[in-house]
């Protein structure tokens, strides 16, 4: 696998955000390209601040399973027809 660096700080504070999430997308399709990469995989966008000095970092992540919150429901009620 090829090395690919890592999107510079002062870069992404000045770039736009898709342009940024489109780069990181790009960069790490050059390392992990599959079938599995192109079909079940995606990216979400992580931002985290030091409460001390209040520096913010930015940045991409890949994630290839994503837990969505199911409503839940007291009373279920069902039909049978025979």
């Amino acid at each position: 696998k090829p090395y690919v660096e890592a999107l510079e700080d002062k870069w992404v504070e000045r770039t736009n955000l898709p342009r940024v999430g489109h780069e990181a997308w790009r960069r790490f399709l050059r390392r992990n390209r599959s079938a599995i990469s192109d079909l079940a995989m995606g990216q979400v966008y992580n931002r985290v601040t030091c409460p001390v000095c209040n520096h913010s970092s930015k940045n991409f992540d890949p994630f290839n399973m994503l837990s969505l919150p199911f409503p839940t429901v007291a009373e279920v009620i069902f039909q049978c027809t025979v």
